[in-house]
């Protein structure tokens, strides 16, 4: 599996996000700070065709441990995290169906990320051309509220990689199912050799903010990866 570790910090935050209202987008000062929300609920169909739906398991997502630089990994083990961060089959909660995969991310900080992700390897690529990748996302619990975003790695080799990222999306900690995108044709970024066709890894980001964050705890799930 890979160990290098890219993130974009130029990433919009003005992400897809759906069934929930929320103010206009935030700079990444305060991409995590509190906002008035009003929640419909987002537990319909899953568009397309499911990649990831955790029903009976995690499915094989792990969580990224790569070293990061200006950024912190906390998912890294000599992060120093207290408590670490947790990645966690969730069977009661879900979206459509319950199921999900829940992450405890001790944010104490800002520029700090948890990400996690499923590895396809260059044995079985995917084909994802002209197409969009969504998953639902939740805040169950504590008191922060992070921003997300979902990516895909591609390669020929395994050796190295290539990505593109969705728009970074405002959270909120009413409980209420939200969309995260990334439309593979026009991502909101990706790095030069960027290669739909040619899938291996795809997952889901977490990310405190920059500037002066109010960090804390949040524990949320997400469900229902689809390509459409």
């Amino acid at each position: 599996m890979r160990t290098d570790l890219v993130l974009v910090l130029a990433l919009a935050l003005a992400g897809a996000v759906t069934a929930c209202t929320t103010s206009a987008a935030p700079s990444h000062a305060d991409g995590a700070v509190d906002v008035t929300v009003s929640c419909q609920g987002l537990d319909g169909a899953i568009p397309g065709t499911p990649v990831a739906t955790f029903d009976q398991d995690v499915e094989g997502f792990v969580l990224d441990q790569a070293a990061g630089s200006t950024i912190q990994n906390l998912g890294e083990p000599d992060a120093g995290a207290t408590p670490p961060p947790s990645l966690s089959w969730d069977g009661t909660d879900g979206s459509p169906t319950p199921g999900s995969l829940q992450f405890v991310v001790p944010f104490s900080g800002a520029n700090q990320y948890l990400g996690a992700y499923h590895f396809f390897g260059c044995s079985a690529p995917q084909n994802w051309n002209d197409k969009t990748q969504r998953a639902r996302i939740k805040i169950t619990g504590g008191d922060f509220a992070p921003v997300a975003l979902v990516y895909v790695a591609t390669s020929a080799t395994c050796t190295t990689y290539d990505f593109a990222y969705g728009a970074f999306a405002r959270l909120n900690r009413a409980s209420c199912w939200q969309e995260l995108t990334l439309d593979l044709v026009s991502p909101a970024s990706r790095t030069g050799g960027f290669d739909p066709t040619s899938v291996v890894e795809f997952g889901v980001q977490l990310y405190s903010g920059t500037g002066s964050v109010d960090a804390g705890t949040a524990t949320l799930v997400v469900d229902s990866f689809s390509i459409e």
